[in-house]
């Protein structure tokens, strides 16, 4: 959960940033520290994600017969 916060503490200034960018308003010295904060959110978010993934997807694998599994599975597939 810490890395979460960690995450939205540099997810939250990129968003201002990339809304203000579609709304043609960025400023020019904006534009670097947008680059920062996006470089700094992705890596951030794919360690995480592989945290995750070699933490969560092995204990899930455990948790769920594969009868469920596809069932949760085709459930999600159809919206």
């Amino acid at each position: 959960i810490d890395e979460h916060a960690t995450i939205r503490a540099v997810a939250q200034p990129l968003a201002v940033l990339l809304r203000k960018a579609l709304a043609g308003s960025v400023q020019p010295a904006e534009w670097q520290t947008m680059k920062v904060l996006a470089l700094e959110f992705s890596e951030r978010l794919g360690s995480h994600a592989q945290k995750e993934d070699g933490a969560l997807l092995p204990v899930l694998e455990n948790l769920l017969d594969e009868e469920t599994d596809r069932g949760l599975f085709g459930a999600y597939a159809s919206g």
